[in-house]
């Protein structure tokens, strides 16, 4: 007996989805695993950078004037 495990896109724009047995979606999705957070599974980079684009920077560094 095999489990399928679907993965969905993770930008709220994006209906896309991958069926699998594995334990990751595996090639053709970006899978993004940071510290405290459940992973991010992404169809493309183009689906990625648009999420990066919404999320706010965690640290900015102001340009030093001569």
């Amino acid at each position: 007996m095999s489990i399928e495990r679907i993965f969905y896109c993770d930008w709220r724009e994006c209906d896309s989805h991958t069926r699998t047995v594995a334990e990751s979606p595996g090639m053709g999705y970006v899978t993004i695993i940071e510290d405290d957070c459940p992973p991010a599974h992404f169809c493309s980079w183009d689906c990625l950078l648009k999420q990066a684009a919404e999320t706010p920077p965690v640290e900015t560094i102001s340009a030093a004037s001569s």
